[in-house]
Parts: structure tokens; sequence; C-alpha cells
């Protein structure tokens, strides 16, 4: 089962001949990508990489843009439905013999579909506590205010310094920054787009981490949220769980 995208009506819906943008049915789900530092990544939903139809919005990934209301893009409570059944199938997959984590965190978005996943999770888990104010977003005159220290070309920081500002330019500083503003995908990985929240020093600290996010490109965000947790929680062990998976995963 993958999307059709009726781009007259911006209306994206599940359908059942084909896998175009997505693979949505049990067989062959969930995937894991295992990113360069080790930190595992296991998705419910396989992307599928191929040529995005001409006027088709959504980042080749339409359904999760109809979710978040972007693009104009909308969906049908029938073919959520569907995406519904199919998750409780591919969840129960994931967790057969899974160990308990201490703390499901989501990734800060303006969207509250990472959010909203997330608690589904921690209902589903039963156990652990669901986690919302550890991780924040940086803002974009933080970001930029980093440029300077990196240790790469002159090129790519006037690269990095110009899509950054153009983001400043139509959201403000103070704006939360988006990763997916830097178009080149290459240049992403010196990004930190996250920062620390309010560590609360009576917690104690989790032994396992299940990190939520409701899609992995690169996997930026997700090694950044990592690292943060790491340097704070050097003893836990660190995994992460999306809806949607990369294009590029390799399955296991």
């Amino acid at each position: 089962m993958g999307f059709t995208v009726d781009i007259a009506a911006l209306l994206v819906t599940v359908d059942r001949a084909h896998n175009h943008f997505c693979i949505t049915a049990p067989e062959g789900n969930p995937v894991v990508m295992l990113l360069p530092d080790s930190l595992s990544v296991t998705s419910i939903f396989a992307r599928t990489k191929g040529k995005r139809a001409r006027g088709c919005p959504g980042d080749n990934n339409p359904m999760l843009y109809a979710l978040k209301g972007m693009h104009n893009l909308n969906t049908r409570a029938r073919d959520i439905g569907e995406l519904c059944l199919s998750f409780r199938k591919i969840f129960a997959v994931f967790l057969n013999n899974q160990p308990v984590w201490d703390w499901i965190v989501p990734l800060p978005s303006g969207s509250q579909v990472c959010a909203r996943f997330a608690r589904k999770v921690h209902q589903r888990v039963g156990q652990g506590h669901y986690v919302d104010w550890v991780l924040i977003k940086r803002t974009a005159g933080e970001v930029l205010s980093c440029i300077g220290e990196m240790r790469i070309s002159a090129r790519d920081k006037n690269t990095l310094s110009e899509e950054i500002k153009r983001f400043i330019k139509a959201h403000g500083p103070q704006a939360p920054f988006q990763i997916k503003t830097i178009k080149r995908v290459n240049l992403r990985r010196y990004i930190n787009p996250l920062a620390l929240g309010q560590i609360r020093k009576h917690e104690i600290p989790p032994a396992r981490i299940l990190l939520i996010d409701d899609m992995v490109t690169t996997g930026t965000s997700l090694r950044r949220a990592a690292e943060l947790l790491r340097h704070q929680y050097p003893d836990a062990h660190i995994e992460a769980l999306t809806l949607f998976g990369s294009s590029k995963s390799s399955t296991s």
C-alpha cells in the first residue's frame, strides 16, 4: 500500500495497488537503518525512493505533510484508519522481545504529529516515562551565531549563512530553526538544531532512551539529539523510532 496524490484536490489517499512514496502494509515493515555513529533507527513505514510527480508537494512524503496540514494537503479519516491498522500490526513486531525504555523522548517540532506519535508509543508500551522537556529547538539566531566556529570551508560557511539568514528574514531570529531549511543536504550534518532543555537534577538517570521522530531523512536531528543525551547521560543506551523511514534505509 502506497500513497496517491490528487493534485487538483490536494488530497492524499492510501492506495493498495502500488507502493508509491511509501510501503504502509505490514509486510516488509518495520525497517531499520544504522546511522554512522551506531544509532539504530527503526521506522514503522518504509519510504520508497522514486521520482516525485510533477506539481506534487510534500518533500516526497505527502501523507506526512497532509497529517501536518502543510502545503494545503489533506487526507481522509478512512485513510488514517488504514494507517492505524497497519501501525498496530507493525508496532507489535517492533515490540517483540524489546526491553523496557525508561524514557520515551519526542524530538521537538512545530507540528503535533511527532508528540502524538510518541504518546501513542508510550501508551502501547505501557511502561517508562514520556519525557518532552529534555530537548528543545535552538533559535535561528543561535544557529547562525555558530557558523563561524565550524571547521568547514569558507564557501560552505557562506552557503549555510545565506540559507539561515533567508529563514530569519522569513520567520525572525527567535523562531525555532528548521533543519530542512538547509537545501544542501550534505551540509546539514554541521548544524545542531537542538539543545538540552531544563534538566531535572532529581530525576533518576535513564538507562534506556527511545527517541521519537515523525520521519528520518538524513538523520541529522536524531544524531544531534542522541549526542546531547549521551553527554548528559553517558551510560544510557539510546535508539530511535520514527513513523516514516528514509528512502535510503537499509533493512535488517
